[in-house]
């Protein structure tokens, strides 16, 4: 990703996802699903900054976890009381920091917010994404994502809603196109 995410900036996520069952022909699941499988997360195999977590258990019901800085203490788990399983969810998480090193964080589940809370960390920032993963763990996402959008700024409810209907979509500046060379791509003059 082009920014940091963390440290004190505001941000929302959006994204549409599905779980399933589907087992390969040999009656395996196509990817190794753990009690805790994440659907989006940023940061590295260290630490994760921020992440929307599907829980592959009894309760089939989502979080939002968030942790401290390196070298400070603190973590945040957000988990709404809204089951979901085996159907399309539109997921939006949006956090926004507040005085004091306090950030809000609100967990909306097709197009109804389901929880919120505040909590006191700066959470460490975090320049990689990672989708139905998380990286040096195996409990891959099983099931479907997309329409995967992260936005630098917190949704208010009205545009949440304009993308969980499909109506008046959420205008946004078109960036420059970065440009690849072989394998290195250039980030100097692009978003």
């Amino acid at each position: 990703i082009p920014v940091s995410v963390g440290n004190y900036r505001p941000i929302s996520i959006s994204l549409w996802f599905k779980n399933t069952s589907i087992q390969n022909a040999n009656g395996t699941l196509p990817n190794p699903a753990g009690a805790i499988q994440r659907l989006i997360s940023f940061g590295d195999a260290n630490r994760q900054r921020y992440s929307i977590n599907y829980n592959n258990n009894s309760s089939k019901r989502l979080d939002f976890r968030s942790d401290a800085q390196n070298g400070s203490t603190g973590s945040f788990t957000l988990t709404p009381n809204t089951p979901v399983n085996n159907t399309w969810h539109h997921v939006v998480v949006t956090v926004e920091p507040l005085p004091g090193f306090n950030s809000r964080a609100l967990f909306y589940v097709d197009d109804s917010l389901v929880a919120f809370n505040t909590y006191n960390f700066v959470p460490s920032s975090a320049t990689m994404a990672s989708i139905g993963r998380y990286p040096g763990i195996t409990q891959n996402f099983e099931g479907v994502i997309d329409d995967i959008s992260v936005f630098n700024r917190v949704l208010s409810p009205s545009e949440i809603n304009a993308i969980f209907t499909g109506t008046n979509p959420v205008s946004l500046p078109i960036p420059t196109a970065c440009t690849a060379t072989g394998i290195l791509i250039s980030t100097s003059s692009c978003d």
